[in-house]
Parts: structure tokens; C-alpha cells; sequence
């Protein structure tokens, strides 16, 4: 028998996250491309950050173009935008930043 989940953030009832989660609002808009397999995992932390900020959008996808981007956040094409990735190959907490109107 399957067990019963929270409508909301997905979790099964008995470990429901909902009552922890504080929406809060957001200067910038973020858009999170996650792996389609990562998307289908029963724990993934992305689907939780689109419930805990305003402008945060989700999407499953191997591939993402610029515009593609543009779109998605609804910004005009003249917006500097920022590409922030985190890959097995650096430190746990190190991030690289790429312009991508460079």
C-alpha cells in the first residue's frame, strides 16, 4: 500500500514539510533547469524552492537556450543575465559564475 502524500510538497504525510516552509519574496527571478532524471526522484530539493520563493521557476530539461531563458523568466532580452552551476568536479560550496552576455 502506498503511502498517503502531502498534496503541497509532495512528502509523505507523516513527513509533510509544508508547516516549515516560509514563502519569501525574491528581488531576481530564478529559473532552476534540472536534469529530467533528477526530476522524477522522490526527494529532489528543487520543487521545494519554487514553494519557499516568488519568482522561481522549474523546468526538466537536458538543454537550455538563452532565449529559451528570456522566455521563461518573462525579462527582457537587453537583462544581464547569470549562470550559476555547481558540478562534481569543485569543492562542495564552490560555485561558477558565467556572464552570459559576455
Amino acid at each position: 500500500m502506498k503511502r498517503k502524500k502531502c498534496s503541497c510538497c509532495h512528502r509523505p504525510v507523516s513527513h509533510c514539510l509544508c508547516s516549515y516552509i516560509v514563502g519569501q519574496p525574491t528581488k531576481l527571478p530564478i529559473l532552476i533547469v534540472q536534469h529530467p532524471d533528477e526530476a522524477g526522484h522522490p526527494f529532489t530539493t528543487s520543487y521545494l524552492a519554487t514553494l519557499g520563493a516568488t519568482s522561481v521557476h522549474l523546468i526538466s530539461a537536458m538543454d537550455v537556450s538563452e532565449q529559451q531563458c528570456l522566455n521563461l523568466l518573462q525579462i527582457s532580452p537587453d537583462t544581464q543575465l547569470a549562470l550559476l552551476y555547481t558540478d562534481h568536479r569543485y569543492a562542495k560550496h564552490e560555485t561558477i559564475v558565467l556572464d552570459c552576455n559576455a
